[in-house]
């Protein structure tokens, strides 16, 4: 039997078990809504920020809107928390404030139990901004100019040294000291940022220049160009009255006074042989010191024998004659292959050739023209084309007509007439074709006078014991063509009394 004690123990425990319960709230939290101000008061964002700690900022009211009993955000910010508060009449105790934890814009988010939104908190925690530069104080978010990024860090750029050119440009060799003056021209040009100060660029608008001569010792090599071996001494070669050798070849050194006196007031001993060659040296501009000559001094005082350029043709020739080309060792005058007028290659010089007149050859066209002209082996009977050249052709060459009939090559029929030019007192024999004949063509008779070409008369012919008789006399008409037509004939005769 269960006593009435053990009953009501009962039910307490199950009445605790059911507001456990009730007051969980796994999606978010709730919190009274305890008034006063400042720091204490939860319907302001103080309260909430210093709740939440970690530089959260939470802003009332804002980034958002509200209907009814629910919120809904419309920034896209990363949203921390959001507190829903309902009206404090319309409000069981302790559920004021409804908190969502991590909201996102567009979801709606209600009050407890339907009520009305007084207001609403949304808070979110800052995105730190990113420092470029961890070595330098504060947050640098870009890399200041001059500076370039090393992992984490910020470091200088370096600035590269000046760029420095340097020309050095020898002067002429002074043979009597064995020394030569150089002039050193040294160009400096600083760097710069360029414009965007990511870089380093020359500035060329700042160079500076810096010249300076100094003199230093011949080289060997250089010294060996100058015409002496030893101070006061130099290498001449002297004129001779040879014509086969013009100089003296036997390496003569001799010394400057010998040539000039150390004064140079006047010349001394080679100083007046005209026929000398002698190099500059020390203040002495030098004798026959020309191109000619500086090559006999190079070749050791014999004379450079003259370059032949033409060993085909007699004597030497320095140059190449006019209108001839090198080839080779030789000398030839260039041709050009032409097309003959006998229809055979040719060649002229060029230079003929460039006067004009001339046809180059070419194998294909060089070829003699060709004719088709009437050839016949009977006598006229028969005609066939014969293929001759120019140089085939007579004055009496037809030329074969491939359109016409037996090549045009039959002789036209002819026949001779009377032709007068002044009205029939005189005649003469004229030869036409039988499309020149008329009706009124007659034709001449060779046997007959005038070619019997005279107009037909009347003749009375008497016999003794007989009537007379009148003879009508006229030139018949042609026979067959080909045959001469008779000469007269009586045409009919008239008796008549009297």
């Amino acid at each position: 039997m269960v006593k009435l004690g053990d009953f009501k123990k009962g039910w307490a425990l199950i009445l605790a078990l059911v507001l456990a319960v009730t007051f969980a709230a796994p999606s978010y939290a709730s919190s009274g809504g305890g008034g006063g101000g400042g720091a204490d008061n939860t319907n302001e964002v103080t309260y909430w920020q210093n709740h939440y700690g970690s530089g959260t900022v939470c802003v009332k009211d804002g980034n958002g809107s509200s209907t009814g009993d629910t919120v809904t955000l419309t920034d896209e910010q990363t949203w921390s928390y959001l507190i829903v508060k309902a009206g404090s009449d319309q409000s069981t105790d302790g559920h004021e404030n409804k908190v969502y934890e991590n909201p996102s814009a567009g979801t709606g988010y209600q009050t407890y139990d339907g009520k009305d939104v007084s207001h609403f908190i949304a808070c979110y925690v800052p995105t730190p901004p990113v420092d470029v530069c961890a070595n330098i104080d504060g947050v640098q978010t870009e890399i200041p100019a001059g500076k370039i990024q090393d992992g984490d860090d910020c470091v200088n750029l370096t600035q590269p040294a000046d760029e420095v050119d340097i020309t050095k440009v020898l002067g002429d060799y002074q043979c009597d000291s064995l020394t030569v003056e150089v002039t050193t021209t040294t160009v400096t040009t600083p760097y710069i940022f360029n414009e965007a100060g990511d870089d380093w660029v020359l500035d060329t608008k700042n160079a500076s220049e810096e010249i300076s001569k100094d003199s230093r010792p011949l080289t060997d090599e250089e010294a060996a160009t100058c015409p002496t071996t030893d101070s006061g001494k130099v290498r001449i070669c002297h004129a001779t009255s040879s014509g086969s050798h013009p100089y003296a070849n036997d390496d003569q050194w001799v010394s400057w006074n010998s040539v000039d006196n150390e004064f140079n007031i006047d010349w001394n001993g080679h100083g007046d042989h005209e026929g000398d060659i002698i190099p500059p040296f020390a203040n002495f501009l030098g004798q026959n010191w020309d191109a000619a000559h500086e090559a006999i001094w190079d070749n050791d005082c014999a004379v450079v024998p003259p370059v032949d350029v033409c060993a085909n043709i007699e004597g030497n020739q320095a140059d190449v004659p006019e209108g001839m080309i090198q080839d080779g060792e030789n000398c030839t005058t260039p041709t050009v292959e032409i097309c003959t007028t006998d229809w055979t290659m040719g060649t002229v010089t060029a230079a003929e050739f460039d006067n004009g007149g001339y046809t180059a050859y070419n194998a294909e066209t060089c070829v003699q023209p060709t004719y088709d002209i009437c050839s016949t082996d009977d006598g006229g009977l028969t005609w066939s084309a014969a293929t001759v050249t120019e140089d085939q052709l007579t004055e009496t060459s037809r030329f074969w007509d491939s359109e016409a009939d037996n090549g045009g090559c039959v002789e036209p029929i002819t026949y001779d007439i009377c032709s007068t030019n002044d009205e029939g007192l005189t005649w003469t024999m004229a030869t036409v074709t039988e499309d020149q004949l008329t009706e009124t063509t007659q034709f001449w008779n060779p046997a007959a006078v005038n070619g019997g070409c005279v107009e037909p008369s009347t003749e009375v012919q008497a016999v003794a014991g007989e009537p007379p008789v009148v003879v009508i006399n006229k030139v018949l008409d042609a026979g067959p063509l080909g045959e001469a037509p008779a000469a007269t004939a009586v045409l009919a005769e008239a008796s008549f009394a009297g």
